[in-house]
């Protein structure tokens, strides 16, 4: 990641807030590809940075939303960190996301716009079309964080089921059966 890149992203909840969130996408857009890592299989991130920056408790609330059981309030502390982490390249970087999309990610995530704020500088969208579209993307998202947890959960359960096994045949090997004694 450049130290440009990083600084910006850091300056648009800041000094930059009131640039335009599309001229703002532009800027970021032209240095994620500039900077871009080479395509990768694995989008996933290791669990402790994962965990770092999106605990699982937050996971969960992230899906909560995406199910429609609470309202985007309760997530909006999450948007500047996945929007950092997406536009520094760290998480999602195969994600197919829209303009929109991410103008979206930059005004509410990184410049830390409400929904009204941002709407007025986007031509013809208003808040009830954009929070449709605000909900796909955290979709987008967390179906990606789950994944990161899911395997992380799927390689400790093997592990520790592995580790079970090898107790139970160093068991078996200390405590051999009792031979049976035969009765006349």
């Amino acid at each position: 990641m450049s130290d440009f890149k990083k600084r910006l992203s850091n300056l648009l909840g800041f000094e930059f807030r009131k640039l335009n969130a599309g001229l703002a996408l532009e800027i970021l857009h032209y240095t994620r590809l500039e900077n871009a890592p080479e395509d990768s299989d694995e989008d996933l991130l290791s669990k402790n940075i994962l965990s770092y920056f999106i605990s699982l408790p937050d996971s969960n609330r992230l899906k909560s939303y995406t199910r429609n059981q609470v309202d985007y309030h309760l997530i909006l502390d999450l948007v500047p960190v996945i929007a950092r982490l997406y536009f520094t390249g760290v998480l999602g970087k195969n994600l197919n996301l829209g303009y929109i999309n991410q103008a979206i990610l930059v005004g509410l995530g990184l410049q830390m716009k409400t929904f009204e704020e941002f709407c007025k500088e986007i031509k013809d969208l208003e808040v009830k079309n954009a929070l449709p579209i605000f909900q796909k993307t955290m979709i987008k998202f967390s179906r990606l964080i789950d994944k990161c947890y899911s395997v992380y959960i799927g390689l400790s359960l093997e592990r520790n089921s592995e580790s079970d096994a090898r107790t139970n045949h160093d068991q078996d090997q200390q405590n051999p059966p009792p031979k049976r004694l035969r009765i006349r």
